[in-house]
Formats: C-alpha cells, structure tokens, sequence
C-alpha cells in the first residue's frame, strides 16, 4: 500500500508540499485549516462519514487480496455499496462526486479483469495438477517440510522449493495471487497507473499468464505424443514372434496364398511354353 501510494499523484503531492502544512492539527481540520491539499494515508482511511476514527474496517471492500473466495462475489451486494457510498464521502473532500463514483467504479471494474485473467490462468495449472501432468509431478516432487502438507499452490511455496516441487507455471499462477493481482489492486485504489499497468499489476499478470499457457501446450503436446509412441511400440509385432493361435493362423493364410499364387503363375508359364512348342 505505502509503495502505491507513495508513488502515486496523491503521494508525490504530499512528497512535496507536505513541509507547508500544520501537521499540528485535528485530522477534521486538516484541509480547512492546516492546508492540507493531498490526501494522506490517516485523512483518507482514518475518515468515516465526516468524521475521524482509529476503526480502519468500515469501508473495507477489496481487503488487499481480491482473489480470496468471496471477496469478488460480494463487491456488488447492499452491504459493499454502502461502503463504497463511504469512499464517495470521503473522496468528495477534494473532488465531486461524479468523478469520485466514475474512479471507484474503474477501481472495481479493473480488478475483476486482474482477477479474471488470474482465475484463467489458475484453472488451467490446478487441470495439469489434477492429472498429474505438471514437470515432476510423479517422478521429482518431494513433500514439503512438516507440518506443511503435499498439495496444489500451497502459500509456504512462494519461500520454499524442492526439485519440482512447485513446478515452475504452478509458482507463476501463485506469485500472479498474492502479488501481481493484489498490486494491481492497490494501484488502482491508490491511482498510481504504474502501479495496475506496466511496472506492477497487469503486465507482470499477463506476461505470467502467456508464458503458463506455453507451457500448457508444450506438456500437453507432449502427452499426446507419448501417448502416440506407447500405442505404436504396443502394436509393433515381430512375424518371427507370434503370441496368439490369431497371429499364426494369419501369417499361415499369408504364407497359402503365396503359395497358391507361385503355383498358378508357374502352371501359366507352362501353358504358354506348350502354346509355342
């Protein structure tokens, strides 16, 4: 939050005219009298309709980590829009309204594009794990120390590693959780655009996701080929190999009509010598 912030137009405000300002006093009295003109971290989330508070949970919506089962399904419920009509209060300190409702709606709307790509990109590595067909996923992946338990996109992954355990795209799809999609997040709640388009958030997101797709394929690909292999190797018989009354009653049938066919062409020749006698 302090780095979206920090490098944000909001921020760098603070950054660089915070020394004119009366630091002294009350927080609700900081734009009107201390000539405040930026938003700092207190007089944003400290504020709770008009007035001033160390309860920091009221306009909680988003929670940091939009990935978090439930956190998406309930940003449009009664109970969010409330909050969300707190952050208008808040935001309407230094802008209108419109715009405040206009910048908390892309806010939403950016992150649930964030958070689809990621739940994309998560579904398809849980697939591969699911089936086992993950790098190492049968042959070199050790279980984590205890008491952590074997499992898919465990959290203690992101500091921990063993051979293929995680496999590299099962790291990716994690890291695209708990780091890109969050920084995407408060980027945008913060306004800081490098911090939801290039440097963080929706670039690291999507080059995450293009190169797990490539390796969807190419292990993919991959099984198909091998599956090809183990059909053709299965069916491959030698005629000096027979293992069946099936096998040997075909090659008998191939090795009469040889025969028959020898014999008649040579019964030909015959006649045709005769003719020319």
């Amino acid at each position: 939050n302090w780095e979206a912030y920090s490098m944000s137009k909001h921020g760098k405000m603070v950054t660089m005219l915070g020394d004119k300002w009366n630091w002294d006093v009350p927080l609700k009295d900081a734009f009107a009298k201390g000539g405040q003109n930026a938003p700092t971290c207190a007089s944003c989330h400290m504020e709770y309709e008009g007035e001033y508070t160390h309860n920091l949970m009221r306009k909680v919506r988003w929670a940091n980590y939009p990935f978090v089962p439930g956190i998406a399904e309930n940003i449009s419920s009664e109970w969010s829009e409330k909050r969300l009509d707190s952050w208008v209060v808040t935001c309407t300190q230094c802008h209108s309204e419109r715009f405040a409702r206009s910048y908390l709606e892309l806010m939403d709307k950016g992150t649930l594009s964030g958070l689809a790509k990621y739940q994309e990109a998560h579904d398809v590595v849980q697939k591969l794990y699911n089936e086992g067909m993950l790098t190492g996923q049968k042959t070199n992946r050790p279980a984590p120390p205890a008491p952590e338990k074997p499992g898919f996109g465990q959290f203690t992954q992101l500091f921990w590693s063993k051979g293929n355990n995680p496999a590299s795209i099962e790291l990716k799809v994690l890291e695209m959780a708990e780091n890109d999609l969050a920084k995407m997040h408060v980027g945008l709640a913060h306004v800081n655009p490098g911090g939801w388009t290039y440097t963080e958030g929706w670039g690291p997101m999507n080059r995450a996701y293009v190169e797990i797709q490539d390796e969807h394929t190419k292990l993919r690909e991959m099984a198909a080929l091998q599956a090809r292999v183990n059909k053709l190797e299965a069916s491959k018989t030698s005629l000096l190999d027979l293992n069946s009354t099936s096998e040997k009653i075909s090659l008998g049938g191939l090795g009469g009509g040889m025969l028959l066919a020898g014999t008649l062409a040579l019964i030909g020749w015959r006649k045709r010598k005769q003719n020319e006698a």
